[in-house]
């Protein structure tokens, strides 16, 4: 029997959870529920003042510990997230193609302004930071700004994963492309 391996977030969220210092200090919150906004289509949690001293425990917001590793879709502060803006230029719309991948999407408001979009999918799991909380509808598409930094293998990783997600089959055609653009202009900066 072959066994596949916890995705990295899910891994680290299994060890989370059980952590009794995490559970303690997520019993001791006294808001420990955020009400979820539907505006957007899709469950959308407000980051609450306490849910910024989630990030001693590499979080955006505190997670019930209770929920377990197939149904925790934590925000993570440690992990790989792409800047992404809003564009209404004709693209393909970015919350239909989610949906109908089968792709599970939820949110979270951030304090101090600006929405992380969490993109989860068989396992997988990719989140979108846009600057500003307000998402024109259903029929927005999206720019995804990628910095050249030392995080470039990840960060294009999570953006491969995403055009996955969103394309499904039509990504297999343009794949190859894509291939020969990472060779030809990444390996030399990542090697």
């Amino acid at each position: 029997m072959d066994i596949k391996p916890l995705p990295a977030h899910l891994q680290a969220w299994k060890f989370l959870r059980r952590n009794p210092n995490y559970q303690a200090e997520w019993r001791s919150c006294p808001s420990k529920i955020r009400r979820a906004s539907e505006d957007y289509g899709f469950p959308v949690l407000r980051q609450t003042q306490q849910d910024l001293g989630a990030a001693q425990w590499g979080l955006l917001a505190y997670e019930d510990p209770a929920v377990g590793v197939g149904r925790a879709a934590p925000f993570w502060a440690i992990g790989p997230t792409l800047d992404a803006e809003i564009t209404e230029d004709g693209g393909v719309p970015l919350l239909p193609a989610l949906r109908q991948s089968g792709a599970r999407v939820s949110g979270l408001k951030l304090h101090g302004g600006g929405l992380v979009l969490m993109v989860t999918m068989e396992g997988a799991a990719m989140q979108l930071r846009f600057s500003d909380e307000r998402l024109p509808g259903s029929s927005f598409g999206v720019v995804l700004r990628i910095p050249l930094g030392l995080r470039l293998p990840v960060l294009l990783s999570c953006t491969h994963d995403l055009w996955t997600v969103v394309a499904g089959e039509q990504f297999k055609k343009v794949e190859a492309a894509a291939r020969r653009t990472w060779v030809n202009c990444f390996s030399p900066l990542t090697a």
